[in-house]
């Protein structure tokens, strides 16, 4: 005579259930005896949570706006480069419909000049050799 698995498998389940509600019996009664600080536990979370998604909603309306403002590479009008893209400074202007639409200032350090060159002299006998 064997023991019934179903009798032992609803002993497990009823002492788990058990143990659940105690404990959040115990939860309650504690927030119910510490009411300001769980108050404040409580809405400190809710205002991380909201400060978030009002975050990430600006950044994701700001990048929209910014696609729909610039729009795609293929429709500028002009690209203006002021000084040489190879000099240390240089800045480049995005025109379109006789308006800039966003200017970017390329500022290089010597380190990254130097590392730029030497990149540049090892993929300079690269290309002879495949032209």
């Amino acid at each position: 005579m064997g023991v019934n698995r179903n009798f032992v498998g609803q002993v497990f389940v009823a002492s788990v259930m058990r143990r659940l509600l105690d404990s959040f019996g115990e939860v309650l009664r504690a927030m119910w005896t510490h009411k300001l600080r769980s108050f404040l536990t409580m809405f400190g979370i809710a205002w991380g949570v909201g400060s978030l998604l009002l975050l990430v909603g600006l950044g994701e309306g700001f990048r929209a706006g910014t696609a729909k403002g610039m729009g795609h590479p293929e429709k500028w009008e002009a690209i203006e480069i002021d000084r040489s893209l190879d000099g240390r400074d240089c800045a480049v202007a995005y025109k379109k419909g006789g308006r800039t639409l966003a200017v970017v200032t390329i500022s290089r350090d010597l380190q990254s000049l130097q590392a730029e060159a030497a990149m540049e002299a090892e993929i300079r006998p690269r290309r002879r050799e495949v032209a």
